[in-house]
């Protein structure tokens, strides 16, 4: 029985990856065996895994397991001895782990076990913009300031260098975000077959939606309210781009903070993957951002043809709710 650990990074793929797995939890691989995608429990049924998983999804449509410091508090003892009794081996996931490397080497300790570790990243400059988005806009702190901490966050090298240094960590695997990273996940980290038909969970919301919510924050009135997020993106459908906050001094900013911390983030990749890191300009180059126009993070007016379209696309959704 092995046990891998899906790590993150934030803002890369996690959510797709984690719907995919949980809409079919148990995985048969090309050489026959199987892998079950889990959710580690807080209290009763410590591991649960297959058509009970799947069942629990909910608005989000799919699950990930506790922030460390929650399952610090868990029973670790028991969810240890399930890992080490499961007929397969197991697989979890949760998108912040990887800025958790100190309760993890306590973790594992007290689960006993060692893990495989799989972390996803994408260029700082993108993950930024996106996690603005997520994050920054709702928790009412100064853009630059909460991009500040969130850039010292996201350096991918530094914090996978700790990893690297827990006992009971055996391997990490690091790939960049090329294209579909649920093709990549299964051909790669798991060698099985993706699935054929993969629901898209979490996109980004539109340009005019996400100023809605800026300007009404009743809909998004902290960080972690997010449900309406995901409701709204499965039923309200605009052909707008999201919004845009990145501005050239920020890009540059963030290219040049991140430039040595990208080299030692390819140096825990494979050849390939360091590679096509060194050839994607979006990890290194002002002029890969030449085409996105800018916008203001602070609340904006909704001009008024967009309004028009967005209430158009909210009654059409609300019609088929009630059909």
């Amino acid at each position: 029985m092995a046990v891998f650990l899906h790590i993150g990074a934030s803002k890369c793929g996690s959510s797709a990856l984690q719907t995919a797995l949980t809409a079919n939890p148990t995985i048969k691989r090309n050489d026959g065996s199987v892998i079950q995608y889990a959710e580690m429990k807080l209290k009763k049924d410590c591991i649960v895994t297959g058509k009970a998983l799947t069942k629990s999804a909910g608005i989000y449509k799919y699950k990930a397991s506790p922030d460390a410091n929650e399952l610090l508090k868990a029973d670790l003892d028991g969810i240890g001895v399930e890992m080490k009794g499961h007929p397969d081996d197991l697989l979890f996931s949760s998108e912040g782990w990887l800025f958790q490397p100190e309760q993890w080497t306590t973790i594992l300790d007290r689960l006993g076990i060692e893990v495989e570790v799989v972390i996803y990243v994408r260029p700082q400059v993108l993950v930024l913009n996106s996690a603005w988005w997520q994050w920054g806009a709702w928790s009412d702190r100064p853009f630059d300031a909460w991009m500040e901490k969130r850039l010292d966050l996201s350096m991918w090298g530094a914090w996978i260098a700790k990893w690297k240094r827990i006992p009971r960590v055996k391997n990490i695997t690091v790939r960049p975000v090329i294209g579909d990273i649920v093709g990549d996940f299964y051909t790669h980290i798991l060698n099985a077959t993706p699935p054929e038909i993969i629901d898209r969970p979490n996109p980004s919301l539109s340009g005019p939606l996400l100023r809605l919510f800026q300007r009404n924050r009743s809909l998004r009135p902290t960080i972690h309210a997010s449900r309406i997020d995901f409701a709204l993106s499965d039923s309200v459908a605009m052909n707008e781009p999201s919004i845009w906050v990145m501005d050239k001094a920020w890009i540059q900013r963030v290219l040049d903070r991140t430039r040595d911390d990208i080299n030692l983030l390819m140096s825990f990749m494979d050849k390939d993957c360091a590679q096509a890191v060194q050839d994607d300009p979006r990890w290194w180059s002002l002029s890969a951002y030449a085409d996105r126009v800018s916008e203001s993070p602070l609340p904006q007016p909704i001009p008024a043809q967009k309004l028009e379209e967005l209430c158009v696309e909210m009654a059409n959704a609300i019609y088929k709710l009630k059909q």
